[in-house]
């Protein structure tokens, strides 16, 4: 059934602009007042990007965390003067349906100084800009229309972490305390999701001793749509990669066509090795295996990927023939041919002593890898840590560790995960009664940067092991397990961490909700967007078949499920999965019931 919708909506900004003369000067102050504290939290977002003269950006919030204040701050000038932000502030659409944005008001005597409109190339003013550009505003005269469209924003994905699809990072500015961007991929309208708005500032001679306030009123408006369907979850058939035993898999996407899976190869000495696997459409087809464990006795375990860029992945994995360390080292793609660095071992301590089972990473940028491990003393029950560290990559396969951290003295050292919340604050949980902590790394400095680690927070007093552990957005992540406490049935979780506190913030979390009213075991998490995800799990209920189902949340940290979905009819291993796009996921694992071959298959939300 479809149902019409026609969406109206008027973005009223209030506009303080006062004008006070002070031995010869003008001190003019201009501002809104939007109705969030954040304007990320809205479907029409308002994000900051040009520098004020006091280096804050021009978009601010102020008072945030309480009665929040969104302001457009122009900055101080003389009588006289003239002032120009190309980009005083950008306008992004997260609505599931195209926006038009049709003209504006404004609404105080100070109107008679503004000059506003729309436009595409944020550095370039709108005289030289090649793009498309809509005059909205001229000094008091509204020059767009009510009955006109001057801008048509295209369809958003509701993701407040970036714009222009995924392509751009919408990143929290703390100084700001909005989210802001420096784009440069000209807007074209009618297609992409963001526009910048230039505003002019043309101060007269004499300026208003006593100045103004009003209002200044953005309208929005959307055509008749329908209400899209909510996803649904199908998988294609299942292919396999390794005709041997394949044990502790890992996987994640190059592109949007390309993923690389890591895994122990039962029938090549237990060697690590990985694959690059090709998509089309639901169907997956493989290059030629590659080796990267080269120990005459290979015995690689823990296997962990994460894709630096199209062509470069940083593999980590705990190296059981080298008394027990962790080693990474990076894999250089071309086409579906592997090539591989020189390994580098991540951590020397004492062999005698300490014992590294578990690791994970996750990326901060195409040069820079967070990768995180637990231990325990073999000789000392219950001493167990975990650490952590950045690795810079250079020459393209050249690792160079940065100092670990170690923290975490807490709980066991099972299932050590680690994912990214932006380009300077990672998560790290562990234990079998998950626990977790950010860490925050001084990008600017690289690998010898410190990296340093808040208080560690329980996430869930309920026993559980897992391997589901995947970033939301910027302040979100969500944990998959299975739960101990309750039959070892399957459940899920969102922890949410307070950017403005930083990594000092403890992380907290909402409640956990059941997936699976049945025993689990193995089990991955897969974000689609930054409100719906998919949990892969092997279904002990259901003769271990391999097994998904999609989450969806909503208020926050509230989860529902829809109906799970079998992607391997037998029993299934070492279940793990990665996103390709916002609609496409691939699940790699041990296919228990033919020979515990690899195999992999992929999987449509749409």
């Amino acid at each position: 059934m479809q149902i019409g919708k026609r969406l109206l909506v008027v973005g009223i900004l209030f506009l303080m602009l006062g004008i006070v003369i002070a031995t010869q000067y003008a001190v003019t102050r201009t501002g809104y007042v939007f109705t969030v504290v954040h304007p990320s939290d809205a479907n029409i977002r308002f994000i900051g990007s040009d520098l004020s003269g006091d280096g804050i950006r021009v978009l601010r919030a102020v008072n945030n965390g309480t009665t929040g204040t969104i302001q457009v701050s122009l900055g101080n000038f003389s009588a006289g003067y003239n002032k120009t932000y190309t980009a005083a502030f950008g306008i992004v659409n997260e609505e599931s349906f195209v926006v038009n944005i049709t003209h504006i008001n404004v609404s105080t005597a100070g109107s008679d100084y503004l000059q506003i409109w729309l436009h595409g190339e944020r550095k370039s003013d709108v005289g030289s800009d090649s793009g498309d550009v809509a005059f909205l505003w001229n000094k008091g005269v509204q020059v767009s229309q009510s009955t006109s469209t001057a801008w048509t924003l295209g369809q958003g994905n509701n993701d407040a972490s970036d714009m222009d699809g995924t392509d751009a990072a919408t990143l929290w500015d703390a100084s700001a305390h909005v989210r802001s961007s420096t784009y440069n991929t000209t807007a074209v309208n009618g297609t992409d999701d963001y526009v910048w708005v230039q505003i002019s500032l043309d101060l007269p001679q004499s300026p208003s001793e006593d100045g103004e306030t009003g209002a200044l009123f953005i309208h929005f408006e959307a055509s008749t749509h329908y209400m899209i369907p909510p996803p649904t979850l199908s998988f294609g058939t299942p292919a396999v990669f390794e005709s041997a035993t394949t044990t502790h898999v890992d996987i994640d996407a190059l592109d949007s066509t390309h993923v690389i899976i890591v895994y122990r190869d039962g029938g090549n000495s237990y060697r690590g090795t990985a694959i690059v696997g090709t998509v089309s459409g639901t169907s997956i087809s493989f290059g030629s295996p590659m080796g990267f464990d080269t120990n005459v006795n290979p015995n690689c375990r823990m296997l962990s990927v994460s894709a630096l860029d199209n062509t470069h992945a940083i593999i980590s994995y705990w190296n059981k023939s080298d008394s027990n360390h962790p080693y990474a080292v990076v894999a250089t793609i071309s086409g579906t041919s592997i090539s591989l660095g020189t390994s580098q071992v991540l951590d020397e301590t004492d062999p005698n002593t300490i014992v590294t089972p578990y690791l994970s990473s996750d990326i901060f940028d195409g040069t820079h890898a967070f990768i995180a491990w637990g231990f325990f003393h073999s000789t000392i029950p219950g001493l167990v840590y975990r650490r952590a560290m950045v690795a810079t990559i250079s020459s393209g396969n050249v690792i160079t560790n940065g100092t670990y951290q170690t923290f975490g003295s807490t709980g066991s050292p099972d299932y050590t995960l680690a994912t990214v919340l932006d380009q300077t604050h990672g998560v790290v949980v562990w234990s079998d009664s998950p626990l977790g902590a950010v860490g925050t790394w001084d990008g600017q400095d690289g690998a010898d940067a410190d990296l340093t680690f808040g208080t560690h927070a329980t996430l869930s007093t309920d026993r559980g092991l897992g391997r589901g552990l995947d970033t939301l957005d910027s302040t979100h992540i969500v944990l998959s397990l299975r739960n101990f406490d309750d039959s070892s049935h399957g459940y899920a979780l969102i922890a949410t961490w307070d950017e403005e506190e930083g990594a000092d913030a403890d992380l907290a979390s909402g409640e956990a909700y059941m997936f699976e009213n049945a025993a689990i075991v193995y089990n991955s998490v897969t974000t689609m967007d930054s409100s719906h995800f998919i949990v892969n799990y092997e279904d002990d209920a259901d003769g271990d078949h391999g097994t998904g189902i999609s989450g969806i949340v909503s208020d926050g940290t509230a989860i529902s499920y829809d109906t799970p979905v079998v992607f391997e009819g037998a029993a299934t291993a070492y279940i793990a999965s990665c996103k390709l796009n916002s609609t496409t996921l691939v699940v790699a694992y041990q296919d228990d019931d033919n020979g515990d071959f690899g195999t992999a298959v992929v999987g449509d939300y749409s």
